[in-house]
């Protein structure tokens, strides 16, 4: 169409806007390039083998093949069915009209009229590339579809994907699945316990051996409240070699409030993921939490692990931050200053304020001196940094003659 004619055609699509029309309650756009327009009654069939629509004349039945879509009753489709009888039946009525979808987030009308461009010039460079069509080698038009998979490609979940990462992806999709079915198997277990299928679950739960019920265990330790349960749980994960296992039994180990729970990890630790476990704990000896370096020291010293002797050294005297309540009186003050001295007394008055304090860790000395064969310093931080660095000076060698 020319531009001369496009200002014509912009006042007669206005002209029809402008005035009220009776739609028919439902139209189908016709893969001849026709509109049927009518009453659609089996919309709800599935699956698709006709379109059976009532008429003023009756009903007439229309093939799966006969019909390209049917729009629906959302306003941009009223416009579009409003604008549709005056477009120019040509290739360049129906690429405006593809534009017009375009704009309006119509991708199915776009598609169709996009299509209909073709019938009327079929190396209409745009409408090609709005179906998805790229140049060949060769020179031909050739779909993306076609071209991916000629170079091995799979259409996988929406996009392009090798053949290898279209595998890993279902594999993982796969675990999913049996971790979220391993969750919902765990809950219902731990429901029968202290009932009448009490028996039942104990069983089931020590038959366990699948490591995608590692999740579903985890989720369980971090959430239950019975210690007896928790002990369960960490002695399965145990069981199951894990990274996910090991990773829960690394997080109770620091943070479950039972003593008797963070021993269990610990001994399970022991037997496999201690190398993975001793990276873990040793990051936590500089918790901002002096409660977390305390329990990463025990753990480290549980797994006798020298590489940790440096960081343990380096966390024997931690700073952390104290909030000091407002009140009046004289308040004592716990713990060990610079160089051993004992702590004193603090005058109470004015607001809460928040301080810098230098902790003395009794369980990092503790651990260290496991792994420091008699050696003792106490807290002197210096001292233990001079002990290590002679320890790991390689020996003098004499390579002078002795003189015969």
């Amino acid at each position: 169409m020319s531009t001369r004619r496009l200002p014509m055609l912009l006042a007669g699509l206005l002209l029809v806007l402008s005035q009220p029309h009776q739609l028919a309650a439902d139209t189908l756009l016709l893969a001849s390039g026709g509109r049927f327009e009518g009453e659609w009654l089996n919309r709800h069939q599935v699956p698709r083998t006709s379109y059976v629509v009532k008429t003023e004349n009756g009903r007439v039945e229309l093939t799966v093949d006969q019909v390209e879509r049917v729009v629906g009753d959302s306003e941009a489709e009223q416009r579009y069915l409003r604008l549709l009888p005056q477009m120019p039946h040509s290739a360049d009525g129906h690429w405006k009209m593809a534009d017009w979808c375009r704009k309006r987030a119509l991708s199915t009308l776009r598609t169709f009229h996009l299509r209909k461009v073709l019938t009327f010039d079929p190396d209409h460079a745009q409408a090609r590339r709005g179906l998805g069509y790229a140049h060949s080698k060769e020179g031909h038009w050739i779909e993306t579809r076609e071209w991916m998979a000629n170079q091995g490609y799979l259409y996988h979940s929406g996009k392009w994907k090798t053949p290898q990462q279209a595998q890993l992806e279902n594999a993982r999709r796969e675990v999913e699945l049996a971790e979220k079915e391993w969750i919902r198997r765990v809950k219902k277990w731990r429901s029968w316990i202290g009932g009448r299928r009490q028996d039942e679950a104990v069983k089931l739960f020590q038959e366990i051996t699948d490591a995608d019920a590692a999740v579903a265990l985890a989720d369980a330790l971090s959430r239950d409240s019975n210690v007896d349960m928790r002990v369960v749980y960490v002695r399965l994960l145990g069981q199951l070699e894990s990274p996910v296992g090991t990773r829960a039994l690394i997080d109770a180990a620091l943070g479950d409030k039972s003593e008797t729970v963070r021993d269990e990890c610990l001994k399970e630790l022991q037997n496999d993921g201690a190398s993975y476990a001793v990276g873990a704990f040793v990051r936590a000896l500089s918790s901002a939490d002096n409660t977390m370096v305390n329990r990463a020291a025990v753990a480290l010293g549980r797994l006798q692990a020298p590489i940790a002797t440096l960081p343990l050294i380096q966390a024997l005297i931690t700073e952390h931050k104290v909030t000091l309540r407002s009140g009046s009186g004289i308040n004592p003050v716990f713990g060990r200053g610079p160089g051993g001295t004992a702590g004193g007394l603090s005058v109470g008055g004015g607001k809460p304020r928040v301080v810098r304090q230098k902790v003395h860790n009794p369980a990092v000395l503790t651990s260290l001196l496991l792994l420091s064969d008699g050696a003792n310093f106490q807290f002197d931080q210096v001292r233990w940094k001079s002990w290590y660095v002679d320890r790991r000076r390689p020996p003098q060698v004499n390579l002078r003659r002795e003189s015969g």
